[in-house]
């Protein structure tokens, strides 16, 4: 391998040494709630928001190239991490029932664990809205699963950042690493 590989090996593992602690989801317990269901598959995160009885809708956020293009070559993961990358907002409508189950099985790909929280009912609307707008924005097609995100790309700013940000805006609080896919539930 050329020295230039190592230092990125050298690099990526201090990292993953220094990122070691979890992501603490703790949202406060309300009266009028909806589940919202954070799913980690191990490498990226994604977060699904109940919009009615029969249908949740699951959103992510990723390099363009990396994520939506399949594009998983050194290079591309490279430069994902460590530069300032064009990002992806990925929309998936699940018809399933708003249980963890039940979504799980709907999602289609590997979930290395899954959790539900119960989260403002006004809050959820208004993030689903928010992404819908977002997303209805820039797809050109209606049935494409990704449209243009407009926040770089970049190991400072990754799928579990994203996730933390909108689970904020649910009134969740989110302490500890967000660098990785390490997720735990506060007690």
């Amino acid at each position: 391998m050329t020295a230039g590989i190592h230092r990125l090996i050298g690099a990526l593992g201090s990292l993953v040494l220094l990122s070691g602690c979890s992501a603490i989801v703790s949202c406060p317990p309300v009266s009028d709630a909806k589940p919202v269901f954070l799913l980690d598959h191990g490498r990226h995160t994604s977060l699904a928001l109940t919009t009615d009885a029969r249908t949740v809708v699951r959103y992510s956020y990723g390099d363009r190239r990396w994520y939506a293009l399949g594009d998983t070559g050194l290079r591309s993961g490279f430069n994902a991490l460590f530069r300032d990358t064009p990002a992806v907002l990925m929309r998936v409508e699940l018809q399933a029932a708003p249980t963890l189950d039940a979504v799980v099985r709907a999602v289609g790909i590997e979930v290395e664990r899954a959790y539900v929280l119960m989260a403002p009912t006004q809050r959820v609307d208004a993030l689903a809205g928010k992404l819908e707008s977002l997303y209805r924005t820039g797809a050109g097609d209606p049935d494409a699963r990704f449209a243009p995100h407009p926040t770089p790309y970049t190991l400072g700013y990754n799928s579990n950042h994203a996730i933390a940000d909108w689970l904020g805006e649910l009134g969740c609080d989110v302490r500890g690493s967000r660098l990785t896919t390490d997720w735990r539930l506060a007690d």
